[in-house]
């Protein structure tokens, strides 16, 4: 064995106990953060997987978040179903995303909330919060926001879009609206039987989790029949 082949072994050593050494902490800190979900699931009488099947997958599909975006690294995820309403909580990885609300770069993992249930009938739709300008430079590539004139702040605040304009102006009433344009930070998106809600580019808090998860139900609560 020659001097350059030590050297090659002895750098490829070092980089992997490097590697080791960076990722230690964030190791720690992930355990941490995954206990603390399995106390709240614990708490809150949910159960807790680190794992999602291919079905949940699937179902996810329709929706644009799931469509456009790179997602993997699903984890500490929360299971409830009462009565007709399956909800699920997990975090997942959102890669170079374009959003309605942002551009980003960062790799981030969100918190999103899952609703399923038969009083949910809705067409598929995203609501995502958006500066005016956003909205403007979108519309001139030709997405079409939907707007409410006796709206407009709730206009001016979000980039609503759809394929079914018309079903759309049917589901958001005016109380719904009403009720929307209070929340900060929020985005939403329906297909059917089912609704997300999530807030982009950031990783909740465990200790807000009760309280996120409560909006998240009220939320869901204004789109049922």
């Amino acid at each position: 064995m020659d001097i350059t082949q030590i050297f090659t072994i002895v750098f490829i050593i070092a980089l992997i106990l490097f590697a080791i050494f960076i990722r230690a902490p964030f190791g720690k800190k992930e355990k941490k953060r995954t206990e603390e979900f399995v106390q709240i699931a614990s708490d809150l009488q949910m159960s807790f997987s680190n794992k999602v099947d291919r079905s949940f997958r699937n179902r996810l599909k329709p929706f644009k978040r799931f469509r456009i975006s790179q997602h993997r690294g699903y984890k500490n995820i929360l299971h409830e179903n009462t009565n007709d309403v399956q909800m699920v909580f997990f975090e997942c990885y959102n890669q170079n995303r374009t959003g309605g609300s942002h551009v980003s770069g960062r790799n981030v993992m969100e918190g999103i909330f899952y609703f399923s249930s038969s009083s949910l009938k809705i067409p598929s739709f995203t609501l995502h919060e958006a500066e005016e300008l956003q909205q403007v430079f979108l519309g001139a590539f030709g997405v079409k926001d939907i707007n409410f004139e006796n709206h407009p702040v709730f206009s001016k605040k979000y980039l609503l879009t759809s394929d079914n304009e018309t079903a759309v102006r049917r589901l958001f009433s005016d109380e719904l609206v009403s009720f929307l344009e209070k929340l900060n930070g929020i985005n939403i998106e329906g297909c059917d039987n089912q609704l997300i809600v999530y807030r982009p580019t950031i990783r909740i808090e465990t200790s807000k989790f009760k309280q996120l998860k409560q909006e998240a139900v009220q939320i869901f609560e204004q789109f049922c029949e």
